[in-house]
């Protein structure tokens, strides 16, 4: 029986960012049944991370602001792994950003998350020549 405890412990602080709900009492009660106490957590902090294609950190030409503009979810609010795909997708549709990720990461044991959203840009701008001579000949 602490073998599965231990194993509950584990596994849900090493996934705990996939299901983001922390366990916070383990309690055995009579009949070998378990009591978890589990808690969702709240998103504590949402900053903006601009990545070149090779994974690098750069500086991004888009406003952080405007970023941060387009997402639902908020500071103080339930994180949503369904909302931060939805936030991925309204991103990405804005036509602006190639690849975008939201990685939530512990934020100390408040029962909180901080959110980091990588950005990479699309390459814009380009450099476009061209010509041509139109040659009439009528016949008659």
């Amino acid at each position: 029986m602490i073998y599965f405890l231990e194993y509950v412990k584990n596994f849900s602080i090493d996934l705990w960012f996939l299901i983001v709900d922390i366990v916070s009492g383990i309690e055995i009660l009579s009949g070998g049944i378990t009591r978890l106490q589990v808690s969702e957590a709240e998103v504590n902090n949402i900053s903006v991370r601009f990545l070149h294609r090779t994974g690098e950190p750069t500086t991004g030409k888009t406003g952080p602001e405007t970023i941060l503009r387009q997402l639902n979810a908020k500071k103080g609010q339930v994180y949503s792994m369904l909302q931060a795909k939805t936030d991925v997708d309204t991103l990405l549709a804005m036509g602006i950003m190639e690849d975008v990720s939201i990685v939530p990461q512990p934020a100390g044991d408040s029962g909180k998350v901080d959110l980091t959203i990588n950005a990479v840009e699309c390459v814009s701008g380009g450099i476009t020549a061209g010509g041509g001579i139109v040659e009439s000949q009528v016949a008659l």
